[in-house]
This record gives C-alpha cells, structure tokens and sequence, in this order.
C-alpha cells in the first residue's frame, strides 16, 4: 500500500550491510587471513597473527579502537586548555521545520555530512578573519547517531574567540533565568552560521570544563566515575545505519597524531643510497617502522584445490620472505583439515559408565522388537543414562 502524504514517513533506518573486513576478522570466527611480520632489514623472528579487522562497526574491535581514539584525541589537545574548547553536537533538521524541506532518507543524510561540515567552518573561518581573529586550524569530530538511525556530529574546536563569544551567549541566558538544554543551545552568531550551512535548530554549542570528560564522551569510553552508565552506552551510538567506506572519525590536517607503532632510527638516503648530511656534515635520521610484513589470504582455486596468496603486492626486497610464509601458511591449512578428518572419523572416549549403558542399548537392541517388553518407567529406572 502507497504512503499517502498525511501518514508519518518511517523514521527507522535499517542496519547496512557488514564490509568484507569485519565478516574476514579472525574475531567474528573467519580463518581466511592471517599476517605474517618480521623485522625490516635483518634477520629475526617470524611472527603469525590472525587477522583483526580494527573496525568501529566490530563489536569485538569496537572497544579497543575506542580506547586508541581516546589517547590520539587526548595527545592532540594536551597543551590546550579546556577553556579555548568549545564542543558542539549538530544534528539535523530532519523534518524541515525551518527550510521546508525535509530530508528524504538516512543514507542521503550521511553523505551530506562532509559537505555541510565543511561548509561550515568556511562560514565560521570567514567570519574570524573578518574581525582579526585566528582561523581554526585543529579539530575532530565523530559521527554518531540517534536511536532512530538518523546522524549526528559532535566536534570539538580549538578556538579562544569563538570559546570566548559562547561564554559570553550562555552568561547572557543565564541572566535571564535561561537552564537547561536551553541554556547550552548555539545562539546569536553561531545559530545563524548552523543554519544557512544545512544544520537543524537543536544545534548546541557550550565551553568544555573537564577535557577528559570531554574526549571520553567523543568516543563513548567510560570514565572512572560513569563506568556503569559509560558501559551501557558505550556503543549504542555507533553509526551502523551508515553506506559501506563512511568514515566515522573526522579531523582537521594534522590535528591528530598517528597511531602507535613500533619504530627504528634510520639513516635518511638520497636516490643513490647515500646518507643525507645537515649543515655540519653530519648524517641525518628519520622514523622508520621496525618491522614489516604480508597479508596472506587462504582460498579454493577453480580446480578445488587450496592455495595460499598475498592479498597485496609485495617488493622485491621481501618477495623470497613472502613466498615462504605463503608456503608455511598452506602447510598449517592442509594439517588443519587432516586433523578435522581424523577427528571427524574417530569416535570420542567412553567413560566406564557411559561404555556400559551402551552395551545395554545394543543388546536390546538386538533382539528382535517383538522380544522388547519393557515399558517407559522401567527403562528410565534400569537402563537410564548415568
């Protein structure tokens, strides 16, 4: 039956469907990849890992990414202080109360996030060096949303002016007997800036007091004091109504450092393999990754038989090193299905009494059926399980 204009539209957005990564990691029970590493340049131990998917959308993964956002954010912002922060929530007006315009499905919503987001702090930058104020050079921000799949955006902006003008809005209100939601919601300047980019009127806009509270509430981890109501709803905002490849976690250039991995100091060389010299004549280092490795996919070839191959291309430098890991990992695949079969054709070890009660059961069994006289409680009293 066709929805006539006066019915509600349906609100709920549907899951997507899961990627190809968080159905292949070794968590949710794939076996199909595996990762081998060893150090870059020398020799040294090989090491085999399943292969983790490290998604926001795998409830197995989901916490331990959540825990490494929260000390990438926290090492961001540790020289700035809470005052000069200013967090915003920017939701949507879904129902196009104010443009007239509503919007037509979650999945239109998502992939406008990015544009409206931009859009927005060319609005807000254009302003601030209008009246000699600093653009905004750092903030990040996760996409979230509400229980009906519909999206949302908390950002977190480094800014003393525009920190300053919302102090100034929410002493105003407050004044005024303003509390509540109303209190902290974007007023004046910031309100109309929401508005012409494409964002709803529930906007709000207040000056972080607590940056730990802060940074644990952008990627739901819970805090010390909030550890039941954090764990509650650790996840529940995740965006899981978002289209395949939506990135979830969105910042300024810069803004948040790398992830953490196992470095070396190495000579910095030039095109012909010499080291580099600064102005003294000495050589210079750089950073590299201390170790290195392959992705290996296990699969069925069109012949049935099994193979197993790099998922990527590999340089020449560990092209010998990848071939053998490739033969390593077929040879655990082939000892993993001859001891399934020899598990699948033995049968499994019978305690004393378990091997008596089935002497009992083939007996009877035996016989022919007309010489079974035994009704249901005599059996259940004699000849029961142990």
């Amino acid at each position: 039956m066709a929805q006539r204009w006066w019915q509600p539209r349906r609100r709920t957005a549907p899951p997507q469907s899961t990627p190809k990564s968080v159905r292949n990691c070794s968590r949710n029970g794939a076996t199909c990849l595996w990762v081998y590493t060893w150090p870059r340049g020398k020799a040294g131990p090989v090491r085999r890992h399943a292969y983790r998917c490290r998604s926001w959308r795998c409830e197995h993964c989901a916490p331990g990414e959540s825990k490494v956002l929260l000390g990438r954010i926290h090492e961001a912002f540790a020289q700035v202080p809470a005052d000069e922060l200013v967090f915003f929530v920017l939701t949507l007006d879904q129902e196009g109360k104010l443009t007239g315009k509503r919007w037509p499905d979650v999945e239109t919503a998502f992939r406008e996030l990015s544009r409206m987001c931009n859009k927005f702090f060319h609005r807000l930058n254009r302003w601030l060096e209008k009246n000699g104020y600093p653009k905004i050079e750092r903030w990040t921000g996760t996409v979230e949303q509400h229980k009906t799949g519909w999206p949302h955006l908390n950002i977190i902006i480094h800014s003393a002016a525009i920190a300053r003008l919302v102090a100034i809005e929410s002493e105003e209100l407050a004044r005024r007997g303003i509390e509540g939601r109303a209190l902290i919601l974007a007023h004046g300047l910031l309100r109309g800036i929401l508005l012409e980019t494409g964002w709803g009127p529930q906007c709000t806009a207040e000056v972080a007091r607590s940056k730990e509270a802060l940074h644990r509430y952008m990627v739901k981890c819970a805090g010390q004091f909030d550890g039941v109501a954090g764990e509650l709803s650790k996840h529940t905002q995740l965006p899981i109504s978002a289209p395949i490849r939506s990135r979830r976690l969105r910042s300024s250039i810069r803004c948040l450092p790398p992830r953490r991995r196992k470095m070396k100091k190495v000579y910095r060389l030039d095109k012909d393999g010499r080291p580099i010299l600064d102005e003294n004549g000495d050589p210079t280092f750089e950073l590299q990754p201390a170790n290195t490795g392959v992705l290996i996919v296990r699969k069925y070839n069109g012949d049935g038989t099994m193979d197993a191959v790099p998922t990527h291309d590999v340089f020449d430098s560990r092209r010998e090193m990848a071939e053998q890991c490739c033969y390593d990992e077929q040879e655990f695949w082939l000892n993993e299905h001859k001891r399934a079969e020899r598990c699948k054709n033995s049968m499994r070890p019978l305690t004393e009494q378990q091997a008596a009660y089935a002497e009992v059961i083939e007996a009877e069994f035996a016989r022919p059926v007309w010489h079974v006289k035994i009704g249901p409680e005599l059996w259940k009293e004699q000849r029961g399980p142990p």
